[in-house]
């Protein structure tokens, strides 16, 4: 998986970050010097930030999931740019996370797991497909790792169902759809957070 940083100016200059942290779960430390070529002439002071960021991660099976993010910088001294952002995905989605995730993504994609069971949700038959759609979206994976990449994407499945779906966006299916791009972001980043958190 190779997570990619694009960040905009106001003018529509932009420019990709290579080395991204995180201070805070809201907080980005940019310590690309490419970030120092954009013009950021801020002529509207309406606006409440001063890059937008394409976040962007790449799955081993190529499927791209990503989040838009209006970022405030906080310090523009000489050294790093520190970053303020708010999503719109509530960060109750990063409690997904766990090894089983990392896995998912390796072997079928964390992308075609959550648009698979959203719409297995929309069938309104979870309980008598289930066994055939875990079935089918193992199918790819060698014979002899199947059984264990299954337990982990019911495990996966199961927190979805109950966490997301049910709790945080309240079984709108509609919605959950519309922001499955996001929520996947959200989720593989939450791997990297941990990392520098």
């Amino acid at each position: 998986m190779e997570f990619h940083y694009l960040l905009f100016s106001q003018d529509g200059d932009f420019v990709e970050v290579k080395d991204v942290s995180y201070q805070e779960p809201n907080i980005l430390v940019i310590n690309d010097n490419s970030i120092k070529t954009l013009k950021n002439n801020n002529k509207n002071k309406k606006t409440d930030y001063d890059y937008i960021g394409y976040f962007l991660v790449e799955e081993d099976n190529n499927d791209l999931s990503g989040i838009v993010r209006y970022l405030k910088i906080g310090s523009r001294g000489k050294g790093p740019l520190k970053a303020i952002y708010t999503d719109d995905i509530s960060d109750m989605v990063r409690e997904l996370y766990g090894d089983f995730v990392e896995i998912i993504s390796k072997f079928i994609g964390l992308r075609k797991v959550i648009a698979s069971f959203n719409d297995l949700i929309v069938e309104n038959n979870i309980l008598n497909s289930y066994d055939f759609w875990l079935e089918k979206i193992v199918m790819d994976v060698s014979f002899d790792q199947q059984d264990l990449i299954a337990q982990r994407v019911t495990k996966f499945v199961n927190l979805y169902l109950i966490r997301i779906y049910e709790g945080l966006f309240r079984k709108n299916i509609d919605l959950l759809k519309k922001y499955e791009s996001q929520i996947t972001y959200k989720i593989l980043e939450t791997g990297i957070m941990q990392k520098t958190l």
